[in-house]
């Protein structure tokens, strides 16, 4: 049965109107600073899948795949090159305030608060960014101010290029996004202008077809009124319900459920949690014996911790609780490819090597 380890020391996980930030130090296996992971090793569908995308309204914007898993887009704000990364775990898109201040952005209170792995909060400012060119297209949204000075000094310290904020799903929602390992390419549903959209061209049924034939299973998830998506997987036999999230870097089960299900831990040390107040927590990684997926079953390591703030969040917009995160590093594992606008996660098992 296929090991999915925790080879990274870092999760990043945003929830509702509470963000919740918290970065693992990096754990002694972790590769080399600056290596990118390469799943263009395996066989790629060639084209097609952009092709029929293109045709259809999308844009490809093309991410690069760090060390640590996570998504990084270049994007212009006023002109001027920034770093974010895709966080399908995080319902706003977050600037970083020094980029904030430095572009001279015009603030006003967001009334939304954020809360550190300290159970310290703080009310957020917004901005709007009028002029934001992503993947050859202009747009114009919204954005949450937040410090990210510990996040990114945990990235330089681990040779990482620090990032200048992050891109959520009430932006990426709009734009029927569908995120694809593979390629490593995002593409956005973009109204050019001067060319209403048509709904003929929609071309699930036909990118469904190509990726059955590249041997992917599809796995369907539900989204949460925020456009967060949540998938049902098994853990031990019990039925679970898991946040997709692009922007976590291991996966993390409940606490709660750490404990139901009695998971041994890998046999490693205890980790370290950091928060955006500094504040830090012990963390433990666990083993999910049989953990199925859509089918397929693997065995996989995993964090526990109390999900208590992304519970909050869940319960002030209605939703139904999760009881785990899948990150980048299962994600990874599988080649994924999130189609948020079917509603579809697909997975391809790797090849024997």
């Amino acid at each position: 049965m296929p090991n999915i380890r925790n080879s990274t020391g870092a999760l990043a996980c945003v929830g509702g109107l509470v963000l919740v930030i918290c970065i693992f130090q990096p754990a002694p296996n972790t590769p080399a600073p600056g290596h990118l992971w390469d799943n263009r090793k395996r066989s790629l569908p060639g084209d097609d899948l952009g092709d029929l995308l293109v045709r259809a309204g999308y844009i490809g914007v093309p991410f690069a795949l760090t060390q640590a898993g996570i998504l990084d887009v270049t994007l212009r704000i006023n002109g001027e090159s920034f770093v974010f990364f895709i966080d399908s775990g995080a319902t706003d898109t977050v600037l970083n305030r020094t980029v904030a201040e430095r572009l001279q952005l015009s603030r006003r209170p967001s009334g939304q608060t954020i809360a550190g792995a300290g159970g310290t909060s703080q009310e957020l400012e917004k901005v709007v960014l009028e002029k934001v060119s992503l993947g050859g297209s202009d747009l114009r949204f919204e954005a949450l101010l937040d410090d990210l000075s510990v996040t990114n000094r945990t990235e330089i310290e681990r040779g990482l290029a620090p990032h200048d904020g992050y891109l959520g799903m009430e932006l990426l929602k709009r734009h029927r996004p569908l995120i694809d390992y593979m390629s490593h390419r995002m593409f956005l549903r973009v109204p050019q202008s001067g060319r209403p959209e048509d709904p003929d061209e929609e071309p699930s049924p036909r990118y469904v077809d190509l990726l059955k034939k590249q041997g992917y299973i599809e796995v369907p998830f539900v989204s949460t009124k925020k456009g967060l998506a949540v998938i049902e997987a098994e853990a031990n036999g019990e039925r679970l319900r898991f946040l997709i999230d692009t922007g976590a870097m291991v996966c993390v089960v409940d606490e709660v459920v750490t404990r139901r299900l009695e998971l041994p831990t890998d046999g490693g040390p205890t980790q370290l949690v950091r928060g955006n107040g500094g504040a830090e927590e012990a963390a433990q990684n666990h083993v999910i014996d049989k953990f199925v997926i859509g089918g397929i079953a693997v065995r996989l390591e995993a964090f526990s911790k109390d999900l208590k703030e992304i519970h909050a969040a869940f319960v002030d917009n209605g939703d139904r609780l999760v009881d785990g995160i899948l990150g980048s590093n299962l994600l990874r594992h599988f080649t994924s490819v999130v189609d948020y606008s079917s509603g579809t996660l697909f997975l391809k098992v790797p090849e024997p090597k």
